[in-house]
């Protein structure tokens, strides 16, 4: 996604469907469904992480928010600076009226592991609240 100024009006460009951070869909099972994870960065220290069934194509998803203090977002985290985007030998230009976007680079996988927990106490709490 980049925003553009074109005739003086800010302008959103979209780019397909981002795979998010993780370098694999890690698949748990959550309210009796198989299903996978995705990491998708909000900004600053804020991340989506989506729940999606992985048995029906992707139909039904569940969205939770995540936000890390400076710590923890430290240790699995490492921002990009848009200085380090080369083609060839060339910094990326970016174009007139663009803003670069925070770029992330996950730095520890586990990351994922280490908020399983926070997400099966979540499931957990739903059959509590729903019964199910």
């Amino acid at each position: 996604m980049s925003i553009v100024l074109d005739n003086n009006q800010r302008k959103v460009e979209l780019y397909g469907n981002a795979p998010g951070l993780l370098t694999s869909e890690p698949e748990i099972k959550f309210l009796d469904h198989r299903c996978t994870l995705a990491l998708h960065h909000i900004k600053d220290t804020s991340f989506r992480v989506s729940i999606s069934t992985a048995d029906v194509e992707k139909v039904n998803s569940l969205f939770l928010e995540v936000d890390l203090d400076t710590e923890t977002f430290g240790k699995y985290f490492k921002v990009i600076e848009h200085e380090s985007f080369m083609t060839g030998k060339e910094l990326v230009a970016l174009k007139s009226g663009e803003v670069p976007l925070q770029s992330l680079q996950i730095v520890d996988e586990t990351f994922i592991e280490a908020i399983k927990p926070g997400i099966l106490q979540f499931e957990q709490y739903i059959r509590t609240e729903f019964g199910r």
